[in-house]
């Protein structure tokens, strides 16, 4: 099966079918070149020994009239030039799945170990699926009053049990549908975990520290803030470590203090003219956490999880 398909910059003129199943594959270049790296520093091998290694084992292995595989092939199967780029017009693919396979099993004890499947399960709209999930308990931030009362009036247990519920119920659809896809089920369970964090601090931001870092704007809601600029002092001190254990979660500087001023004087222009609470601009920015969360993760996975069809 012929196609064109364009990921992390190789030009994939082939797919693989394993007979008997509806498996399609790709072959992954770079796990390649890495299975080739830590096979010779496992075996203290150069690469060109492991190269005639692969070659020799593979003649005698299949036995069936193939002329085997050629240091130069296999250099191009992984070959990246100094930037750490793939050039597509020096990369080359192997000839069949049963190749693919054996460069696995040799190398790595797995023969799927440099194979892209596709076609079973579309993960892009699963990936959306969780991020839906975790959208929807988000967005409930300001109409349940920070997660002290259900929007839903037809639940009648606690709220605290209501709210987690919900997001366990994240974690579970997580753990089933990426059962076996340990890469992607990882990422979105550590997002999901930290979402539960957030929701049982009761406290704002209450955010990890990865998602301040992924959103800056998340950190000016935090309080330090209001008492660098009304109590300077009373700051430093608190700063400097003058009243022992009490201390703040991160100390800004003057420079973001005045991201922060103006970040809320265009908040309060929209709050006069649409009445929108704080609660509405923070669940925004709780939003877009989300999105730059995903977009960080997923976005290379969405490249090799693109159809070749």
């Amino acid at each position: 099966m012929e196609t064109d398909v364009q990921l992390n910059g190789i030009n994939y003129s082939k797919c693989y079918h394993e007979t008997g199943t509806k498996g399609i594959y790709l072959f992954d270049h770079q796990r390649f070149k890495q299975g080739l790296d830590d096979y010779a520093q496992k075996k203290g091998m150069k690469l060109e020994s492991v190269y005639k290694s692969i070659d020799t084992e593979y003649r005698y292995e299949i036995d069936d009239g193939d002329d085997g595989i050629s240091s130069s092939t296999l250099r191009k199967y992984g070959y990246v030039n100094y930037s750490g780029k793939y050039k597509s017009n020096q990369v080359r693919v192997p000839k069949n799945i049963k190749e693919c396979k054996f460069l696995g099993k040799f190398l790595c004890g797995n023969e799927y170990a440099f194979l892209h499947r596709f076609a079973d399960v579309d993960l892009d709209n699963e990936i959306k699926k969780i991020y839906r999930m975790l959208y929807d308990i988000l967005f409930m931030y300001d109409t349940s009053n920070c997660y002290n009362r259900i929007p839903d009036k037809k639940h009648d247990i606690g709220v605290e049990k209501y709210f987690e519920e919900l997001i366990d119920k994240v974690i579970k659809e997580i753990n089933a549908i990426f059962l076996f896809n340990k890469e992607i089920r990882g990422k979105l369970l550590i997002i999901a975990e930290d979402t539960k964090v957030f929701l049982k601090r009761y406290e704002v931001p209450g955010v990890v520290d990865s998602w301040l870092e992924a959103n800056p704007k998340i950190r000016y809601y935090d309080t330090v803030f209001d008492i660098m600029e009304s109590d300077h002092m009373q700051y430093e001190k608190i700063r400097n470590g003058e009243y022992g254990r009490i201390h703040f979660r991160f100390y800004p500087t003057v420079h973001e203090l005045e991201c922060k001023k103006e970040y809320f004087k265009t908040i309060q222009e929209k709050k006069d003219m649409y009445d929108f609470s704080d609660a509405v601009y923070f669940k925004d920015e709780l939003l877009n956490t989300l999105i730059i969360l995903f977009e960080k993760n997923f976005n290379d996975t969405r490249m090799k999880m693109r159809s070749c069809y």
